[in-house]
């Protein structure tokens, strides 16, 4: 059964203490307390160290994804706009303006073959 972490590092917490309060009757049991004690705190601040610095990086990969959905939303904008001022520029009711508009309305259309390749075969959902 995998811990979760408040789990694991609560554990962690627990048996480090109970080896701590229990350490004569450990001993007499042979057993090397100190060293255990030395290697579970040693393994508890590495994990520590190790879930600071996944946290610091989930928090730079929100924030990496933010900047490129903010950049990707004002290219769009800008090409958009750009199309936009060509479709007006050869005016709005020209054939050239009517190609130029096709070009964004291909982008938002799911190509049919692409469309037809990604929907489940019969096979696939019995």
């Amino acid at each position: 059964m995998a811990l979760s972490e408040t789990q694991t590092f609560g554990l962690s917490d627990t048996v480090q203490k109970l080896f701590r309060e229990k350490r004569d009757l450990l001993v007499k049991a042979r057993l090397d307390v100190d060293s255990m004690l030395v290697q579970m705190s040693t393994d508890h601040e590495d994990a520590t160290k190790a879930n600071a610095d996944q946290e610091a990086a989930k928090l730079n990969a929100r924030e990496k994804t933010e900047r490129f959905v903010a950049a990707k939303r004002k290219l769009y904008v800008t090409i958009s706009s750009c199309l936009d001022m060509a479709i007006g520029a050869v005016r709005k009711d020209s054939l050239a303006a009517k190609n130029f508009q096709r070009l964004r309305s291909r982008i938002r259309r799911p190509d049919v073959a692409e469309q037809i390749a990604r929907e489940p075969t019969p096979e696939a959902t019995a």
